[in-house]
């Protein structure tokens, strides 16, 4: 249960009861400690609440995205988040951001493999590749 529970690890904070959800501690991170969580990893990182990385509002989450966490120990690395410039979001890793790609957007079955990595957003985009 100490795992599960939502509290503020964080040594010297005065509140440390237990918060009713993620979103009243992700609210006590912000104000009272400027930080906060990096919420693609909270859907896509598999460990506890307590093992999740907290991040600076100001530059430290931007950081993260873009170029990930490397730590001593190859479990804690966390790889950067692969952008879709077709939707403008950040992904997990780059398996949820490939099984995006082939759901959402387009490829050219024409093309083969010197353009399997060629996506495009809309029909219109793809017909005029086939132009």
């Amino acid at each position: 249960m100490k795992l599960r529970a939502l509290n503020c690890p964080i040594k010297g904070c005065d509140w440390n009861h237990y918060f009713k959800n993620l979103e009243q501690l992700k609210r006590h991170y912000e104000q009272a400690h400027g930080k906060t969580f990096c919420k693609i990893c909270l859907e896509g990182r598999l460990v506890f609440q307590k093992e999740q990385k907290l991040y600076d509002l100001k530059d430290g989450l931007r950081k993260h995205l873009e170029y990930g966490d490397f730590a001593t120990a190859k479990f804690n690395e966390v790889l950067p988040h692969p952008w879709c410039n077709f939707c403008e979001q950040y992904f997990f890793n780059d398996l949820t951001f490939f099984d995006h790609l082939s759901k959402i957007h387009l490829t050219c079955n024409l093309c083969g493999d010197a353009h399997k990595n060629v996506y495009y957003n809309h029909y219109e985009s793809l017909e005029e590749h086939f132009s």
